[in-house]
């Protein structure tokens, strides 16, 4: 569900004809890291990195519609006195978002298509296809609804889940905005420069292995809920459009565990399930705003 999440996130600021979403990452570099935890049942503990590349690429038509285009890099390093193993997922994403005449209404669709393995690669056990399709509603200048659905064949079945968001501006420095169950974002602006706040992201992904003949994928996240993460965050405008961000806080329901080809959980020297701990990550932006000019800058 991550490209998912990343491809409507900058959708619904594209799409934006009033205030609403505040910004949008054309380019995103971001490094993760989970602190050390100790295994269930066990005092060693894994450790693990995330290297995270994005890119969104809009083409304006002439009749106001838009094609979108874009991709994802994302690097699991995994890490304990048991071994080490690497998990890779790429994530290109297509899509189409009309402007109905009724200006109150919007409608995209997207396609996800994903190569998610443990190796570096393309081969065909290891891809995914899947979708969504999101209806935009806007209720005034400082509101709009969102619903839809999403869909991936993941490695463990069909996922299908229903989406409920919305964009609002309650005041003049606050944002709240984003697309449950996946995220959830209250944005405060101090300044020009500083933002902060608060954020919560549900993921939900599967990873081929090719350990063995016995290992079929990972899971990340529990079954029915996800990997949960809930986070601090502040923002640096470094330069107009270029912005240093940095996120600290805790997960819940975090586990990355092997299951085979009749979806029955198998014993993984380094992939197994662990505690919940703290995460913390840091990264750099391309960034555009489009509630800029609605406070005076700082000098």
């Amino acid at each position: 569900m991550k490209s998912a999440l990343s491809i409507i996130f900058f959708i619904l600021f594209i799409s934006a004809e009033v205030e609403g979403q505040p910004f949008i990452d054309l380019i995103n570099l971001k490094y993760q890291n989970f602190l050390p935890v100790k295994y269930y049942g066990d005092d060693h503990k894994l450790n693990v990195k995330e290297s995270y590349l994005s890119l969104n690429i809009p083409i304006p038509l002439k009749n106001k519609d838009v094609i979108l285009t874009g991709g994802i890099f994302d690097h699991f390093s995994f890490n304990s006195p048991y071994g080490q193993k690497d998990l890779y997922a790429f994530n290109f994403q297509l899509g189409y978002l009309k402007n109905w005449k009724n200006t109150k209404w919007k409608t995209l669709f997207v396609v996800l298509p994903k190569i998610s393995s443990d190796q570096l690669k393309i081969s065909n056990g290891a891809f995914q296809q899947g979708g969504l399709l999101l209806f935009t509603y806007v209720k005034k200048a400082n509101l709009q609804y969102k619903f839809g659905a999403y869909y991936n064949k993941e490695f463990f079945g069909n996922f299908f889940i229903p989406l409920l968001g919305l964009e609002w501006k309650p005041l003049p420095r606050l944002n709240i905005f984003g697309i449950l169950p996946g995220y959830m974002i209250i944005e405060h602006k101090a300044n020009s420069r500083f933002y902060s706040g608060i954020s919560y992201q549900c993921l939900t992904a599967s990873y081929r292995l090719h350990d063995g003949e016995n290992y079929a994928f990972v899971r990340n996240g529990d079954k029915f809920w996800g990997q949960m993460q809930l986070k601090l965050f502040l923002n640096f405008y470094i330069k107009k459009y270029i912005v240093a961000f940095g996120e600290f806080g805790h997960s819940l329901c975090r586990k990355y565990e092997v299951y085979n080809k009749t979806e029955q959980r198998i014993v993984h020297p380094v992939l197994h399930k662990t505690h919940d701990g703290f995460i913390f990550n840091l990264g750099l932006a391309f960034r555009i705003r489009q509630d800029v000019s609605s406070l005076p800058k700082t000098k």
